[in-house]
C-alpha cells in the first residue's frame, strides 16, 4: 500500500528516465498517472528503501503540477482533531443492505447469501469500550430484554465479549479489546465516515478506519494531496489506495471515502458516502446517514452490494451510562 511498496518493481532504466518523462508530461500527471510512470520505469527490482529515490519522484511530480497548498499533516492533524472530539457516540440505526450475485463476478462462488437484508442496530462508544447490538426489530433493540433475536458484542480493558442466544451469558471471547469481534459488518463505515474508531485502543477492525494514526505510521511519499480546491483530495497508498474527500469549508468533514484493492486479477471498489450531517454536543457535525457501495470489476459496473445506515437517534460527546456498554 506504501509509495516504496508501488514501487516495488526493479529499476530497469535509469532514475533520470523517470523524471524527465514526469517533467514531459502535457497536461500534468495526477497520483494515476504518476503511478504508471513510475511502474513502467521501476519494474523488476525492489527499491523500497531508496527514499532518495522516492523523494526525487515525487520533487518531480510536485514541481510540473500545481501543488495543494494544502499538506498531509495538515490533512492529519484536522481528522484527529475531529476523531478525538467524538470522545463518546451513541447512535441507533436501520440498516438495509442488497447483494446482488450476478454482479459479483468471478466472486460470484464467495458469497454466502444474495438479496435484501435488514435490521436495526445500536453502536455506543466510550473512551473505554464499544458496544453493538443488533435485533430485527425497533422493539426488541430497545427493550434489551433477553431475547433468541438480540445479540450483543462489545470490548473494554477486561477484553472482549459476546451475547448470543437468549442474551443473558456474558461470553469471553479475547482477553484483549478486539475491535473486530465487535462491530460487525456496519462497524468500519461507523468508524470511517464519524471518525469513531480509534486503532490504539483497538477499535479500528483495519488501520483505515483511523485515518489518522494510519497517516502517522506512514512513511514519507506514502500519502499526497492531489487537490485543494473546494473539496480537499488525499490518496494514501500506492496499490490499493485509500481515497478521502475533505470539506475544510465544513470543519474537514469527510464526504467520501473510495477504497480500491484487487483479489487475485479481480479489481474491488468499496465508496462509502456519509451526508445527512446534524451538530452535536461533541462540537463537530456527524452524519446521521451512511451509504456504501461496492462493486467487483471498477467503478463503471453495477453494484454487487448497496448498503443505507439511517439513524434515528444520536448523540455524540454526551455522558454514556456504563451499563449501557457491559453487561453485568
Amino acid at each position: 500500500m506504501m509509495f516504496c511498496c508501488v514501487l516495488a518493481a526493479a529499476i530497469a532504466t535509469p532514475l533520470s528516465d523517470a523524471v524527465a518523462e514526469i517533467h514531459a508530461a502535457s497536461p500534468p500527471l495526477d497520483s494515476d498517472g504518476l503511478l504508471q510512470v513510475v511502474t513502467r520505469h521501476f519494474a523488476g527490482q525492489a527499491i523500497e528503501h531508496e527514499q532518495s529515490s522516492i523523494g526525487a519522484l515525487l520533487h518531480a511530480w510536485n514541481t510540473t503540477r500545481q501543488r495543494p497548498s494544502v499538506q498531509v499533516d495538515d490533512v492529519r492533524a484536522a481528522i484527529a482533531h475531529r476523531r478525538d472530539s467524538v470522545s463518546t457516540l451513541d447512535v441507533v440505526y436501520h440498516a438495509s443492505m442488497f447483494i446482488d450475485p450476478n454482479a459479483a463476478g468471478p466472486l460470484h462462488e464467495d458469497l454466502q447469501v444474495g438479496g435484501q437484508r435488514t435490521w436495526w442496530g445500536r453502536w455506543t462508544r466510550t473512551p473505554l469500550a464499544v458496544r453493538r447490538i443488533v435485533a430485527p426489530d425497533l422493539r426488541t433493540l430497545l427493550d434489551e430484554s433477553p431475547a433468541s433475536e438480540l445479540v450483543a458484542a462489545g470490548c473494554d480493558a477486561r477484553g472482549t465479549w459476546s451475547l448470543r442466544g437468549d442474551g443473558v451469558l456474558a461470553l469471553p471471547v479475547a482477553q484483549e479489546c478486539n475491535g473486530g469481534q465487535v462491530l460487525g459488518l456496519e462497524g468500519p463505515w461507523l468508524g470511517t465516515a464519524m471518525l469513531a474508531s480509534i486503532a490504539h485502543r483497538g477499535l479500528a477492525v483495519v488501520p483505515s478506519h483511523d485515518v489518522a494514526h494510519m497517516l502517522e505510521s506512514l512513511p514519507a511519499g506514502a500519502a499526497v494531496v492531489e487537490d485543494d480546491g473546494a473539496m480537499v483530495t488525499l490518496r494514501v497508498g500506492w496499490t490499493n489506495p485509500l481515497f478521502v474527500w475533505l470539506d475544510p469549508a465544513e470543519d474537514w468533514a469527510i464526504r467520501r471515502v473510495v477504497r480500491l484493492w484487487s483479489e487475485g486479477e479481480v479489481d474491488i471498489e468499496l465508496e462509502t458516502t456519509p451526508s445527512a450531517w446534524i451538530p452535536t454536543a461533541a462540537g463537530v457535525d456527524v452524519p446521521t446517514q451512511i451509504h456504501i457501495v461496492q462493486r467487483v470489476g471498477g467503478s463503471g459496473m453495477p453494484p454487487m452490494m448497496e448498503c443505507t445506515l439511517r439513524a434515528i437517534w444520536l448523540q455524540a460527546g454526551e455522558s454514556v451510562e456504563w451499563d449501557l456498554v457491559r453487561p453485568p
